[in-house]
């Protein structure tokens, strides 16, 4: 369920996009439709935890995921857009089949 629920999330941006320059705006934030907040905050540029809870209703289930420190701050940029690996913290390789750094 929490895979479903999470690869949902992801799919967001595929679904209904952002501009290119990956800036969080007033707009994607106030979106009654095309949601991508969800996604915004996985994707977010400085998280690094990651807390999940699942509840079994009587006919649904209901995932809720938190990130931390944070996300979908209006003004700041989703993640930065560039070239994969080029800004790897110290003590750092890049991962070549993810193109994450790790």
């Amino acid at each position: 369920m929490r895979i479903q629920a999470a690869d949902r999330w992801w799919k967001e941006l595929s679904m209904y996009g952002v501009k290119a320059d990956m800036k969080f705006s007033s707009e994607i934030r106030h979106r009654t439709a095309k949601i991508v907040t969800h996604w915004s905050k996985m994707a977010w540029h400085d998280n690094v935890r990651l807390g999940c809870g699942i509840n079994k209703c009587s006919n649904f289930y209901f995932a809720v995921c938190h990130y931390g420190p944070g996300g979908n701050d209006v003004g700041q940029y989703i993640y930065t857009v560039g070239e994969t690996c080029t800004s790897c913290p110290s003590g750092t390789t890049c991962d070549s089949t993810t193109g994450l750094c790790a």
